[in-house]
């Protein structure tokens, strides 16, 4: 099979590092893969990692252009690659591309709330959670397929121990700095209100950057706990993938998320995750079967959860060890994301 897969930027995020896992997948079964990036403006260390035998085409339009020369010059790419599929990863993909009649199109939507005005018309919609199926319904009425995300959960460092080690309680977040959205906020706050309660000894690590870093630190500061929350930066994945063991519990207080790669991570590791209940989170753990929730926005009841989890730590971290961990890989691994995509991709080719 020849896929094309399009997407606008290859830059560091959830969704750009799975697309790799995927194509490493599709070209190990022996498909014939193409990477078409369509924008100037790409993370060095990810271009470094796209599988050799996929064909990287570079279209190099400036962000935003409308010059029609990058319209022809991404459809001359697509008819030379000439694939069966392509896959578009953003729908505003669909301005741009022109259709052929040969070639069969499938669009995945990777979050909740995204314009969906452009690819309505396309052969196939896949949604990467069932949060993300409704919202696609209810707002535009379209059906798509479920595609959960994957990671490779074997690559995974496993946490080994089952109890906590001495006075300290570590909290990991692993997210982009955006505040809005995930809800970093949230839980600097509930880690502020434990302490004023007498847990001294709670640090939270943010691993991630962007435009709430100046906002987050001034919180930490202005709650009295600076010394407690600590920025790392943006990590490469290999090494997210050996800390996160060493961690008591992952927290994913987004306010709003289509799914959430990082709480796989920290099932896969063995570790216990907290997430807000709202949809694509909740959705991973089961509805609190692999995992515990708290009141999306309410740094109180994030608070309770936390004091709950550390009273409680041994059903927690059993629940880590066993079914939340087993429900990371058989569900979530990223073999078998790329072989539902390829599944999708057959139907639809052969009508």
């Amino acid at each position: 099979m020849k896929i094309a897969q399009i997407i606008f930027n290859l830059c560091l995020g959830g969704s750009e590092t799975m697309l790799l896992d995927i194509m490493e997948c599709q070209v190990k079964q022996g498909h014939d893969v193409s990477l078409v990036l369509i924008n100037r403006g790409h993370n060095e260390t990810l271009i470094s990692k796209i599988p050799p035998q996929v064909n990287v085409v570079y279209i190099n339009r400036p962000n935003g252009s409308v010059n029609p020369w990058y319209h022809f010059k991404l459809n001359r790419a697509l008819k030379r690659i000439d694939p069966d599929i392509v896959h578009a990863h953003n729908n505003r993909a669909f301005v741009l591309i022109w259709k052929r009649k040969n070639v069969k199109y499938l669009i995945t939507a990777h979050d909740t709330g995204l314009e969906f005005t452009y690819a309505k018309n396309v052969d196939a919609i896949c949604a990467i959670s069932n949060a993300v199926r409704k919202d696609l319904k209810q707002r535009y009425g379209v059906e798509s397929q479920l595609v959960y995300n994957g990671i490779k959960t074997k690559e995974v460092a496993k946490r080994q121990n089952s109890g906590l080690e001495g006075n300290k309680f570590k909290i990991l977040q692993i997210s982009r700095l955006y505040h809005d959205k995930k809800g970093q906020d949230i839980l600097i706050k509930a880690v502020a209100h434990l302490k004023n309660k007498g847990f001294k000894d709670i640090t939270i690590d943010l691993i991630g950057s962007g435009p709430s870093m100046e906002y987050l630190n001034n919180l930490a500061k202005t709650n009295g706990i600076v010394d407690a929350v600590n920025f790392l930066g943006e990590r490469s994945r290999s090494e997210v993938y050996a800390m996160i063991q060493n961690y008591d519990l992952l927290v994913q207080p987004s306010i709003y998320e289509g799914f959430g790669l990082t709480v796989v991570e920290g099932m896969a590791a063995k570790v216990p995750v907290l997430v807000s209940n709202n949809d694509g989170p909740i959705e991973i753990i089961g509805n609190n079967k692999y995992g515990c929730s708290f009141e999306n926005g309410n740094y109180v009841d994030c608070a309770n959860k936390i004091e709950a989890i550390i009273n409680n730590y041994s059903y927690y971290s059993e629940l880590a060890q066993t079914e939340a961990y087993n429900r990371a890989i058989e569900d979530f691994d990223i073999a078998r994301t790329a072989e539902k995509y390829c599944n999708e991709y057959a139907k639809i080719i052969n009508g």
